[in-house]
């Protein structure tokens, strides 16, 4: 049996082995590709660093309404992670299931992280899409309804006691 000849991982410099059709092979046991660097390893005792979860949304972060329109990608286990908003999750068609903790839904990060790109235009909130977000339209302009506010529908020069 002859060895096969040796190459490094581009993202890792992990040595790898090279298929008899000049293509490397995946140097990770499941034939996943490798998601590392050309840092080097961590060393004993060094912190480690890693993602858990990113926040994708339309609506920029200091928008007081943001928060009902961001949609979290969390790592769950065994490199899937998760798309949702706390009570739903994005299914591998890009429509919303009910799994809060995103067992049932799980994609690889990449799968994941492009279901709530594709998801987060069409976020609503309380009944607000996110360009009533983005524009600062309130229920009285998106709806017509009269707001218990202060001063709604009045006009400059009229009072309170008009009868």
């Amino acid at each position: 049996m002859t060895s096969r000849p040796r190459a490094k991982c581009s993202k890792c410099s992990r040595p790898t082995a090279v298929r008899q059709d000049g293509t490397l092979r995946l140097h990770k046991a499941d034939g996943r590709a490798c998601l590392g660097s050309n840092r080097p390893p961590v060393q004993p005792g060094d912190p480690e660093v890693r993602v858990t979860r990113y926040e994708v949304s339309c609506v920029p972060r200091d928008n007081i309404n943001a928060r009902g329109y961001v949609i979290t990608v969390d790592h769950k286990r065994d490199d899937l992670w998760a798309a949702g908003d706390g009570v739903h999750c994005l299914n591998e068609a890009g429509e919303w299931v009910v799994d809060p903790s995103g067992v049932y839904n799980r994609h690889d990060e990449k799968t994941a992280l492009r279901l709530a790109r594709q998801a987060a235009p069409s976020m609503t909130c309380m009944g607000y899409t996110v360009a009533d977000a983005l524009a600062g339209r309130t229920r009285r302009e998106t709806t017509g309804a009269l707001v218990d506010e202060p001063g709604a529908g009045k006009t400059t020069g009229e009072t309170s006691d008009a009868r």
